[in-house]
């Protein structure tokens, strides 16, 4: 049996609060998941009411218009239910069969792309159907951004199928580089622009501030993840946690690096608040109109709302709390195969403990 990772008591300066169109949003985001396929039995319809996805969006995006947020809980969801597909049974331990969902999917994600691939599954074509309804209030710039993001996200991916059919853990400096991208977090910022209906110009998006402010947000919520799904990603057998690249690399014990990484997430939500004071300074020096700067620090308060949403969620969801145990070989209850694979590859893997 293993024993419970000893988790800290989490502090979070931020808050935010409940959207109230969250019921309408979630009733309307439900509904199309289900026209999807993107969740079809019972079990993983029950497993997706209790997940807590909606109330997580909802409160990472607390002022965004009714049909934002049901665009924004629509990618939400995907994100969740795509990671599953490569997370939790034997296809996120075969690179070949990975890489043939993760290369359809980097075709899809150019911005230019439509038609010239036609989706095939219900994971290829939710995302074509959420980035048309999604890009046509973009920008060029904000479609090329996303875009970009998206694949990167992509692409992060396979390094950890690979890492994990090797069991092979990374040096510490390049794990926390690759697991900004494995987190989807710059996808889930970029939504915030689309829910406030407007771009940061290219001189403050650009900008170190504003960048060091998306890194920090980053890290709060990658580090933090990977406290709360320490247990769950080890019955899986993955290697890809932060917990075990600090064990191997700093010589520590298991107790030891949790209270390392929860002092990372400290530190960062000070740069964090130290960083939006010289980004006011900023603002104020740079030619912009009063409508801009307030947009950006909207903007700013969508990443600080986003830490606190992610920690809201993570103590009270079951997906880290429940860990299903299922032996090598068989089939988790309520995992779908909604990738198009071979069914063989979405059994449980080698629980390693």
């Amino acid at each position: 049996m293993m024993s419970a990772l000893p988790l800290p008591e989490f502090y979070c300066p931020f808050t935010t609060h409940m959207n109230p169109s969250h019921d309408n949003s979630w009733a309307e985001s439900r509904r199309w998941l289900v026209e999807m396929g993107l969740v079809q039995g019972e079990q993983a319809i029950e497993r997706l009411d209790r997940s807590g996805f909606s109330q997580l969006t909802a409160k990472a995006y607390p002022y965004a218009a009714q049909d934002d947020l049901k665009v924004a809980i629509n990618w939400l969801v995907w994100l969740f239910l795509f990671d599953d597909q490569l997370d939790e049974c034997c296809l996120g331990h075969q690179k070949d069969q990975a890489d043939l969902i993760l290369d359809r999917l980097l075709r899809l994600a150019l911005p230019d792309a439509e038609g010239k691939l036609s989706p095939q599954s219900p994971v290829e074509r939710a995302f074509v159907s959420l980035w048309q309804e999604y890009a046509r209030r973009l920008s060029k710039e904000q479609q090329r951004r996303f875009s970009q993001n998206i694949r990167n996200y992509l692409s992060s991916l396979r390094w950890e199928v690979t890492a994990r059919n090797k069991s092979a853990l990374p040096g510490l400096l390049t794990f926390v580089e690759i697991r900004r991208d494995t987190g989807a977090v710059r996808v889930v910022l970029d939504i915030i622009e689309f829910c406030l209906n407007d771009e940061i110009p290219a001189i403050i998006a650009d900008s170190l501030e504003l960048q060091l402010l998306k890194n920090c947000t980053i890290d709060v919520i990658c580090m933090s993840n990977d406290l709360f799904s320490f247990e769950k990603e080890r019955s899986r057998g993955d290697v890809n946690n932060m917990v075990l690249v600090l064990e191997q690399n700093a010589g520590c014990s298991r107790a030891e690096a949790v209270t390392r990484i929860y002092g990372l997430v400290l530190d960062r939500q000070n740069l964090f608040m130290e960083t939006r004071h010289r980004l006011e300074t900023l603002l104020e020096e740079t030619p912009l109109t009063q409508t801009q700067r307030e947009s950006i620090r909207r903007y700013v308060e969508g990443m600080a709302h986003w830490m606190r949403a992610n920690l809201d969620f993570s103590l009270s969801t079951p997906r880290y709390a429940e860990i299903e145990d299922s032996r090598a070989g068989k089939p988790l209850s309520w995992l779908e195969n909604i990738s198009a694979m071979q069914h063989e590859l979405f059994q449980a893997p080698l629980r390693k403990d």
